[in-house]
């Protein structure tokens, strides 16, 4: 994506970045602290385990539906017709206050998409993120020709965007959420704005 020619590294700004990371040390929630300084514990602690049995309950689904999966929502329905720890703990939800299991993640979105459409509905995403990565450089690639740095820094931006949710993806089911659509909205047709002469100096460019 040309990362590098968007962000040059020196010294100051090192020096800025550890300096925010220090301040944000400070207003962190102690049990992320805590995770931090203790990952052994954290390691061992029941947050681990439940995440644990319901990735496991996911994979074991998709094992039993490997192609079409359980359906939208069959996640959920699956869980709490199970005997483990957070099974257990997501019957006492449904029943004492009423929520509904079809919105129970696996915490993990691919294991949890694969639980419910199986391979097919995993490949289908697998393949929509790849489409909206490759709008991205071919949209960066037109900005970097008309010398657009505005254009390139807006691709970069939603690029950091895009990886850092499917990084995130690993450790928790997002898919519901609004801004990951808005992200990938505007990658898709990052490549329709028109490029405009002197839209490197911050002229408006229309979308077509």
């Amino acid at each position: 994506l040309g990362l590098r020619r968007l962000v040059k590294v020196s010294p100051n700004r090192l020096v800025a970045l550890a300096a925010a990371l220090m301040v944000g040390w400070f207003f962190l929630p102690q049990a992320y602290k805590e995770r931090v300084l203790s990952p052994k514990s954290y390691a061992e602690s029941s947050s681990v385990q439940h995440r644990t049995e319901l990735m496991s309950e996911a994979i074991e689904l998709t094992a039993s539906n490997p192609f079409l999966g359980t359906g939208l929502g069959g996640f959920g329905i699956n869980l709490i017709e199970q005997n483990s720890e957070v099974a257990i703990i997501s019957r006492w939800l449904v029943a004492e206050y009423n929520w509904n299991p079809v919105f129970f993640g696996a915490h993990n979105m691919y294991l949890h998409v694969a639980s419910e459409t199986g391979l097919v509905g995993l490949g289908l995403l697998l393949l929509f993120m790849f489409l909206i990565v490759r709008h991205l450089r071919n949209a960066e690639r037109i900005f970097r020709t008309a010398g657009d740095r505005q254009g390139q820094m807006l691709c970069a931006a939603l690029m950091v965007s895009l990886i850092s949710f499917f990084l995130c993806g690993l450790f928790l089911h997002a898919l519901q959420q609004k801004v990951w659509w808005m992200v990938a909205a505007a990658a898709a047709v990052a490549p329709m704005i028109e490029v405009r002469p002197g839209a490197a100096k911050g002229v408006t460019r229309d979308a077509s």
